[in-house]
C-alpha cells in the first residue's frame, strides 16, 4: 500500500487523474500536508515557483492563499495501524519539520528513505535534517547535488550519533 500526500490542489488533481487513468489500486492519495504536527497549514499558490506544479493548471487551481489540513507521520501511522516500509520525501524545504513529526515512526520501523533536501549549503555543509537522522541511527548517503537541492538515501544502521 502506498500513501501519497499532496497539499496543492492542482498537483492533487493531476496525481488523482494519473492514478485513475493507470488503474492503480494500491495508492491512496490524501490532500494533506505532512508536517511536524497535525492541524492546518497555510499555503500560497506558487506563482513565484511554477516548477512546484506537476503540470498544466486549469481554472480554479489558483486559490491564492489557502488552508490545508496537515498531519504528522507519527499521527498518521498510529491512525492507519500499518508498518512503514519506505519513505520518499520531496517537501520543498519542510524536510526537518516532517522528520520531527515522524520520530516515533522512524524509531519503531526504521524505514529506508529517499529525501530531497532544500538548502543553500552544499552537502559538505550541514542540513538540519542530517544530525536529526544520524541521532536516530540513520546513515546518510549523498546521491546528488543540483543547485540548492540534494538527494540523500538514509538507511538505518542502528547506531546513533551519540554512541558511534
Amino acid at each position: 500500500m502506498v500513501f501519497a500526500f499532496e497539499p496543492l490542489p492542482a498537483n492533487f488533481r493531476i496525481l488523482e487523474e494519473n492514478v485513475s487513468m493507470n488503474n492503480i489500486q494500491n495508492v491512496t492519495i490524501r490532500r494533506e500536508a505532512v508536517s511536524a504536527s497535525s492541524g492546518n497549514i497555510s499555503f500560497e499558490f506558487p506563482h513565484a515557483e511554477p516548477s512546484l506544479l506537476a503540470g498544466p493548471t486549469v481554472e480554479g487551481d489558483d486559490l491564492g492563499t489557502f488552508q490545508v489540513p496537515s498531519v504528522s507521520l507519527d499521527d498518521f501511522v498510529r491512525q492507519i495501524g500499518h508498518s512503514v516500509q519506505f519513505i520518499k520525501m520531496d517537501v520543498e524545504g519542510a524536510e526537518t519539520d516532517v522528520l520531527r513529526g515522524a520520530v516515533q515512526t522512524l524509531k519503531t520501523f526504521h524505514p529506508p528513505m529517499i529525501i530531497e533536501l532544500h538548502n543553500e549549503v552544499s552537502q559538505k555543509g550541514t542540513h538540519p535534517a542530517i544530525p536529526l537522522l544520524e541521532g536516530l541511527g540513520y546513515q546518510i548517503e549523498w546521491l546528488n547535488e543540483v543547485g540548492y537541492r540534494s538527494h540523500v538515501f538514509a538507511h538505518w544502521i542502528g547506531r546513533t550519533s551519540e554512541n558511534q
